[in-house]
């Protein structure tokens, strides 16, 4: 495991970058796995749909500590999750303003930008379409 320090250069940002990309992979898979169990459990106590409630409160139970054990992974390197739909991560970088981070994106591999925290938005706009 990667020793954590509060900021990183693009250099280091990069050289986390293949053990990141492995959890960010993971935290999407798992982060559908639970959209889809928690509407089926709404339609279950609904009743329109005939699952087991207790079973699926279970698997999402199980599938919510898994994926706070992934964020873990990410926070021991020293990133942030900041949307677990897209998987935007970001690095805490030195930055005279202190407003700035570097970003990675889920299937731009080789693209780690800097951007002020306030246009992460825009980031995840971009790079969703």
């Amino acid at each position: 495991m990667l020793e954590a320090t509060s900021l990183f250069t693009r250099r280091r940002a990069y050289a986390t970058l293949p053990l990141v990309s492995r959890v960010v992979v993971d935290i999407l898979a798992l982060h559908e796995r639970v959209v889809v169990t928690r509407r089926t459990m709404e339609k279950v106590e609904l009743g329109i749909h005939g699952g087991d409630a207790v079973a699926l409160d279970e698997e999402y139970r199980e599938m919510m500590e898994r994926l706070r054990e992934l964020v873990r992974e990410l926070d021991l390197v020293g990133v942030d999750i900041e949307d677990f739909e897209a998987g935007l991560v970001t690095f805490p970088m030195v930055d005279r303003q202190g407003d700035a981070v570097y970003a990675w994106l889920p299937g731009k591999p080789e693209e780690i930008v800097k951007i002020k925290r306030d246009r992460l938005c825009e980031l995840l706009k971009k790079g969703t379409r």
